[in-house]
């Protein structure tokens, strides 16, 4: 096992052998020894770029079937980036809790929140928003309801069954439902 730092302050490149180990980004700091939570790494496994993935504080790399781990970074003044670098990840507890909570999506700027009711009709749950950031649809009704686009039904809809919420963070067009029953409670949370 070994630690090793990486002074992120000029945009560069490293090559690590990981052979099914583990690679654990510990905690980036600025110069004066802060705790920096913004600073992130590229890590590309194997050849391919397609293979490319972001890699930021507490996150980790374990097991991958690619020798070659690829650590890429853009220019980021003043912030050096701690790793862990074991050969076996078995004798490290990979799950423990995170000395700080990252948010690393895009934070939402407003939330919303709206009660339709369903029926044996498809009605328009959330109209197109390119600004969304997320949506959960709760079916609180005491029959199933299927979600989709314009042309939902029972027979080609995703079933959402009461009681129980659905979420997207990716999917920025319309919704419909269409219900099982008439009267069905549905809520909305929409943050963009």
């Amino acid at each position: 096992m070994s630690i090793f730092k990486i002074d992120l302050a000029t945009a560069g490149k490293q090559t690590i052998d990981l052979n099914s180990g583990l690679l654990r980004f510990i905690n980036c700091e600025t110069a004066s020894g802060a705790l920096d939570l913004n600073g992130k790494v590229n890590v590309r496994l194997g050849q391919t770029d397609s293979e490319t993935v972001v890699l930021r504080l507490n996150n980790a790399v374990s097991g991958v079937p690619a020798r070659h781990i690829t650590l890429s970074w853009d220019a980021q003044s003043g912030l050096t980036a701690t790793f862990l670098l074991s050969p076996d990840k078995s004798t490290l507890d990979i799950d423990a809790d995170p000395p700080a909570q990252l948010v690393t999506g895009e934070l939402a700027s407003n939330v919303g929140n709206a009660s339709v009711t369903v029926g044996t009709s498809a009605v328009l749950l959330a109209s197109a928003a390119s600004t969304r950031k997320s949506l959960t649809i709760q079916n609180l009704g005491a029959s199933e309801i299927y979600i989709g686009g314009s042309g939902v039904t029972t027979a080609n809809g995703l079933k959402v069954a009461s009681g129980q919420p659905w979420t997207t963070t990716t999917a920025t067009g319309a919704y419909y439902a269409i219900g099982a029953a008439a009267g069905l409670d549905v809520r909305l949370l929409e943050e963009t």
